[in-house]
């Protein structure tokens, strides 16, 4: 019995060990903007997996936002897809539910002005919410900021190169063109990867220019950006 009991605390320690270990991998990805000198506007963490036994949607996207401070929050139902969005402090959450066969493929993204955001808090609040329904989400973190006036292709091309450096994640692939650069990476610290022609990748990174704004924009997505740039 002690034995058993030696080994769950074991498991215990090194589970919460593993956490803070990839919460703090997220926060650096977070971090990445600003050490290249540029400004962080947005953050985005998603959360996402399979459930099973559930009927009512509606009541589903409510357990789904437990936890969060919301403050107001409407819903669409079509054929293919339920989908609720919340207002919440300083951003929103949507939240996306499709029928998938037998299962309920349940997406909640939650996104937030970059300033004063926990990271660790969010991604707990949704893990805690995806353990109550028995699953696991998958996570995914979207990174918005932007540099003033417009960089060059070579020096989109650094920024990019310096944050890989930085983050020590081994380069893959890469497109440029007059406008935009991206690269794709791999993180071997990074638990989250997808698989793409036999190579793995988690760590995704864009630069544009916008001649309407007048400033080049940033995206760092793990494992992948997940909107269009």
């Amino acid at each position: 019995m002690k034995k058993w009991f030696c080994l769950l605390l074991v498991l215990i320690i090194l589970t919460f060990t593993f956490w803070g270990y990839q919460n703090k991998i997220y926060a650096d990805i977070i971090d990445a903007c600003y050490e290249a000198g540029g400004e962080t506007i947005t953050i985005q963490l998603d959360g996402s997996s399979f459930l099973s036994g559930y009927n009512d949607k509606y009541l589903l996207s409510k357990e789904l936002i437990d936890g969060f401070d919301v403050i107001s929050y409407e819903y669409t139902q079509t054929d293919e897809e339920f989908l609720l969005n919340a207002i919440i402090k300083n951003g929103y959450i949507t939240v996306r539910l499709r029928d998938v066969e037998d299962k309920i493929y349940a997406s909640l993204t939650v996104s937030q002005n970059a300033h004063n955001v926990n990271i660790n808090n969010i991604k707990q609040t949704i893990f805690i919410n995806f353990i109550r329904h028995r699953a696991i989400p998958k996570f995914s973190l979207l990174v918005m900021g932007r540099f003033n006036g417009k960089l060059t292709t070579s020096e989109m091309k650094e920024k990019a190169i310096e944050i890989l450096k930085r983050k020590r994640a081994i380069f893959v692939d890469g497109i440029e063109n007059e406008n935009l650069v991206s690269v794709s990476a791999f993180l071997p610290t990074l638990e989250e990867r997808k698989k793409c022609e036999d190579k793995y990748i988690n760590l995704n990174i864009a630069l544009r220019y916008s001649d309407l704004n007048k400033c080049t924009y940033i995206w760092i997505g793990s494992p992948l950006i997940f909107e269009e740039y």
